[in-house]
């Protein structure tokens, strides 16, 4: 599973886990927040996007991301069960990287986007 960081480019997950312990380590006495949500976009094809944030709270954040094409997802139920999935299968991969540093115990929050459709 590789994530693109817009300054870095390509890296594994267990690259972006070493430049988000780093990015801590700048300022280890600060609060962090590190969020994983997954969203969509369908045209021909949907492309789901997840990203990962590790937000310095009041002082930043870097982020991450990762596209996956799939074909077009017709039914709103099949789209969030997917978003929420891809969700789940980033975080545990997360944690089983973190499980590797001293932030083993840090908390994930994950984001899930269920919108309601209103018809007119």
């Amino acid at each position: 599973m590789n994530f693109i960081n817009p300054t870095k480019g390509r890296m594994s997950i267990g690259e972006m886990v070493q430049d988000i312990v780093a990015f801590m380590e700048e300022e280890p006495s600060a609060s962090y927040k590190l969020i994983i949500g997954t969203d969509s976009q369908t045209r021909q094809n949907s492309c789901f996007v997840t990203a990962v944030i590790v937000h310095r709270v009041g002082k930043g954040a870097r982020y991450y991301y990762r596209r996956k094409y799939m074909l077009h997802v017709k039914s709103l139920r099949h789209k969030i069960f997917t978003e929420t999935s891809m969700s789940l299968d980033a975080v545990t991969r997360l944690k089983e990287e973190l499980a590797k540093t001293c932030y083993k115990d840090m908390d994930v929050e994950v984001h899930v986007d269920i919108g309601q459709i209103l018809h007119e």
